[in-house]
């Protein structure tokens, strides 16, 4: 009896694995792409040969093209140890990022929190790599999505009087992450770039003509960097300056004086600023947004005014714009309010809020917020890709501790 129900549950086994032979990997990646990457992982525990498929370059880069198909809008915020109980981290979740706005609730998707003993600066967010960094000139490179921290970029050594700015790109052409450096002080003004996992991993020096001071916002857009500046003799002082990621070199771009901008947002895929902050305070005249197209900037044919559509408490980011004239806002800092975006139809005067769903660090915290985040498993290790979807865990339990000095890949 005891020998027909082993051979009975080897029959069993036999056909399952039989079956899944019968299935083509191709069919297999199909389904697995159009998943969740926290439920793809989940199937690393269930066989070896799933693992290793999920776990490969290949499905990587299936999964990272549909991925762009739906992206997210990425929070971050800032927690000091100094009120609350712990060390201080980079908390980030994020939310579906729809092209037509009509749910009013969206739930949040933590992700693994970043433990720094500083409060550091996030640059933007590049096919699912986001770039961070400090005053003390320490910066890492974290896949979010891939199980936490990537790799640790060279040390840039600074004084106390100067400071560095650290923005991620993609060189489309030969297919490279790249990092450029912004070094500033009172007698220096430097630049940088550094080639992600090819090998070499050290900085080189890029011709830097035009003194300037970086400022708030970055925008990687079609193989360029983007990022405003003022001099540091005139603060007042705005322009852009763009660095192409292929040719390695930095240019300047005027900006008109009526324009009266100072951030960088991404307008239907074309360089476009604003200025910064929008309060809903009647006080405020509306603001016009200002497009960089054929080496030509030009106004917008519409104003934008929150005055009226939102809590009087809250002031808004224009963080960019979703198809042609869905822009899209997001609080800066939040007083005991519930997080959300506001999604603004410009040209029919139309505003959508959309609820956020989840749990948050704590209220009256500064948030920054990013259009265009995927999921990118690329560069990933299995053990990475698995932690996303432990059992033994909440997500907002995980976190990533930067290297010491002697695991800093490359050299300054």
């Amino acid at each position: 009896m005891e020998r027909n129900s082993t051979d009975k549950g080897k029959n069993i086994m036999k056909e399952e694995n039989e079956r899944e032979r019968s299935i083509p990997d191709d069919v297999s990646e199909m389904i697995l792409e159009k998943l969740p990457l926290k439920s793809v992982a989940r199937f690393c525990s269930v066989k070896k040969r799933w693992a290793e498929m999920i776990t490969s370059q290949h499905f990587a880069q299936r999964f990272l093209s549909q991925s762009v198909l739906k992206p997210r809008i990425l929070f971050t915020s800032f927690i000091s140890q100094e009120i609350r109980d712990g060390p201080s981290y980079q908390w980030f979740g994020s939310i579906l990022q729809v092209k037509k706005p009509e749910v009013l609730r969206q739930d949040l998707l933590d992700h693994p929190r970043l433990l720094w003993d500083s409060r550091i600066s996030i640059a933007q967010t590049v096919l699912g790599l986001v770039c961070c960094h400090n005053e003390k000139g320490r910066s890492m490179i974290c896949n979010l999505s891939g199980g936490g921290m990537l790799m640790n970029l060279p040390n840039v050594d600074i004084s106390k009087r100067e400071e560095a700015d650290f923005l991620l790109g993609f060189d489309q052409h030969n297919k490279q992450f790249k990092v450029l450096c912004v070094i500033w002080g009172p007698s220096r003004m430097e630049a940088r770039v550094l080639s992600l996992l090819d090998g070499n991993n050290s900085w080189r020096k890029v011709d830097c003509k035009t003194p300037h001071i970086p400022v708030y916002r970055r925008l990687y857009l079609d193989g360029k960097v983007y990022y405003g500046a003022v001099r540091p003799e005139n603060r007042k002082f705005f322009f852009v300056m763009c660095f192409d990621l292929q040719k390695e070199e930095l240019s300047v771009i005027q900006v008109p004086a009526e324009a009266d901008c100072d951030t960088l947002v991404n307008i239907n895929n074309k360089l476009g600023i604003v200025r910064n902050y929008f309060p809903p305070d009647p006080t405020q005249r509306p603001r016009g947004i200002w497009i960089y197209e054929s080496k030509i900037w030009s106004e917008l044919p519409y104003k934008i005014s929150l005055v009226g559509l939102v809590s009087e408490k809250v002031h808004y980011d224009c963080i960019g714009t979703i198809g042609t004239d869905l822009l899209v806002f997001a609080p800066y800092h939040v007083i005991g309010d519930y997080l959300h975006v506001v999604y603004y139809d410009a040209s029919a005067g139309r505003h959508t809020i959309t609820r956020i769903n989840g749990v948050l660090p704590t209220f009256n915290y500064c948030f920054e917020a990013f259009l265009d985040y995927v999921e990118n498993p690329t560069h990933s290790s299995i053990e990475g890709i698995k932690k996303i979807c432990s059992p033994t865990r909440h997500p907002c339990d995980e976190i990533i501790r930067p290297g010491a000095e002697d695991d800093v890949v490359g050299n300054p």
